[in-house]
């Protein structure tokens, strides 16, 4: 059994199971369940002292939720490629235990054109692993099919793909962070528009590449939005400006929810 260690806790989370467990309580608070249950979600993936209430909020729209698979979709902050990179591994582990990989979905999505297997590719990025822990509180227990995306993809093509394992027990779980390194008016503004893109499942939004860090997994979620007659409702924004105080130098973090349409809306 081969295991993926945790690469950035005690950085961007806390690495004692006690201390992540409190922190996790305080982000997640206790509220009556979603009327209706997202079938995606958009959440950010900076340390938790920045985007974890953001976080949080968007994870708590799961609460109670029964979701046996989460196809987890982030981008690459190390590794530049052109493709879609899968685990080798068998198990992802967190301070809160050890998260299966549904290693017959990961074998069935290897047989496509866009994806590769590639512990490498995993081993040090965060964008995946800062989202466990919320899922291993907010899901009693799961299959993990975590997918670390390049650039240039065929965004179709891949929701194609998704769409072949994608069932009523499966969720998706887009990680992205908004706008970097913007003065806090501008970053507002422009976050405010790819929002609206989103909201509206816009893949053809113009924005000058510094619209959202997970872009590439947005635009795979909107493409499977469209065709399954999903809605996406915004459950929180803020920037870094709420806990730096530096207001020229900002990062915006939002979660947003994807629900089934009813019939004719």
């Amino acid at each position: 059994m081969s295991i993926r260690q945790a690469a950035v806790a005690g950085s961007f989370y806390p690495k004692s199971q006690q201390a992540l467990t409190k922190l996790l309580a305080e982000l997640m608070p206790d509220r009556p369940a979603a009327v209706l249950t997202p079938k995606a979600l958009l959440v950010p993936h900076a340390g938790y002292i920045y985007s974890g209430q953001t976080a949080g909020l968007g994870f708590t729209s799961l609460r109670h939720a029964t979701f046996q698979r989460v196809i987890l979709l982030g981008p690459s902050h190390h590794f530049g490629f052109d493709q879609v990179a899968l685990p080798k591994a068998d198990h992802w582990e967190t301070p809160l235990g050890k998260v299966p990989i549904d290693r017959e979905a990961v074998a069935a999505l290897a047989q496509q054109v866009d994806f590769i297997v590639s512990d490498q590719i995993h081993a040090t990025e965060h964008a995946l692993e800062v989202e466990l822990p919320f899922l291993q509180r907010v899901l009693s227990s799961f299959a993990l099919v975590p997918l670390c995306l390049g650039q240039n993809l065929d965004h179709q093509s891949i929701a194609a793909s998704l769409l072949s394992i994608l069932d009523e027990h499966s969720i998706i779980i887009v990680s992205s962070d908004l706008s970097h390194y913007l003065p806090q008016a501008e970053a507002n503004h422009l976050d405010q528009q790819t929002l609206t893109a989103f909201r509206n499942l816009d893949s053809a939004f113009v924005y000058d590449g510094n619209a959202a860090c997970g872009l590439e997994g947005v635009l795979v979620l909107l493409e499977l939005a469209r065709q399954l007659n999903w809605k996406a409702d915004l459950l929180d924004y803020r920037t870094s400006f709420d806990i730096s105080q530096d207001d020229q130098q900002v990062v915006g973090y939002a979660a947003m929810a994807f629900y089934q349409r009813r019939p004719g809306k």
